[in-house]
């Protein structure tokens, strides 16, 4: 079963607000969340929707707590799913999502070196 209707829209207003809850966002649903979808997209879906969501997932890597082991986790197999998923991610695509989870990891650890 694919996903109907503008799920990057939907997926991303529920980013929005819960990046507006009082406590921000809880990446870990939102990074579960993210994977699952990945795992739902057939290759008959709209390619153009495909871009938007890979936008969503490097802005997610970008905004996630790399510090939080357990946030960085799902991260990384958020990455790897996608990578997985030759039949709906471009190699392009993939790799944008991958370099934008290194980036998120290389961030950490010079925090955490200083």
């Amino acid at each position: 079963h694919h996903l109907d209707g503008d799920w990057v829209a939907g997926f991303q207003e529920f980013k929005r607000e819960a990046s507006e809850a009082a406590f921000g966002a809880d990446f870990r649903q939102l990074l579960a969340d993210a994977r699952f979808m990945v795992s739902g997209l057939m290759p008959c879906d709209d390619p153009c929707a495909v871009e938007d969501f890979v936008q969503v997932l490097c802005d997610l890597m970008a905004e996630y707590r790399p510090a939080q082991l357990d946030e960085r986790g799902l991260a990384e197999a958020l990455m790897l799913r996608v990578e997985r998923r030759e039949d709906v991610f471009t190699e392009a695509q993939a790799m944008r999502v991958a370099h934008a989870y290194e980036q998120s990891v290389e961030c950490a650890l010079l925090e955490q070196a200083f």
